[in-house]
């Protein structure tokens, strides 16, 4: 069965600005930061039969039409394949992720009102059986909203 698929999305003019990897309706629903083709014609589907073969056409395919900041068409950011290669980050967001993963944090259960202060996310995700990266992303919202987490909060802001 063909359920993995590489696809490359072509403007009016036939350039290829995307290409992706993808599962049952991906290259056809709406994406974070790119815009679907408004006709299916200009969507063309590579279909395999594992996943690693998919992952392997989009490198190929981002490789030979090029990422724009490669001098290229393609809005993409990363050199494709599995997990984000290539992939370029600011430097202030760089030391916000790893400070996120390394520094101390506490914790407020919202329930019970009890303190709890670990060396890292990962410390806590272990003791709390909370997955890291939850815990991560609370440090890294600035939505009051989304401070709250499996039932602990952020003690202080700027942890």
């Amino acid at each position: 069965m063909n359920n993995y698929y590489t696809y490359v999305y072509y403007d009016a003019d036939w350039v290829a600005y995307y290409v992706g990897k993808g599962s049952y309706k991906r290259a056809f629903k709406k994406h974070y930061r790119v815009t679907i083709p408004s006709s299916s014609e200009h969507i063309q589907v590579f279909y395999f039969d594992e996943k690693w073969k998919a992952f392997e056409c989009e490198v190929s395919l981002i490789n030979l039409f090029k990422r724009k900041s490669d001098g290229g068409s393609l809005l993409n950011t990363c050199l494709g394949g599995e997990g984000a290669p290539g992939r370029k980050m600011s430097d202030s967001h760089y030391a916000k992720l790893m400070g996120s993963r390394c520094s101390p944090i506490s914790l407020t259960n919202v329930n019970t009102n009890e303190v709890r202060e670990f060396k890292s996310c990962t410390e806590a995700s272990k003791v709390l059986n909370i997955p890291r990266t939850s815990l991560s992303s609370l440090r890294l919202t600035s939505r009051k909203a989304s401070k709250t987490c499996h039932n602990w909060r952020l003690t202080n802001e700027y942890s």
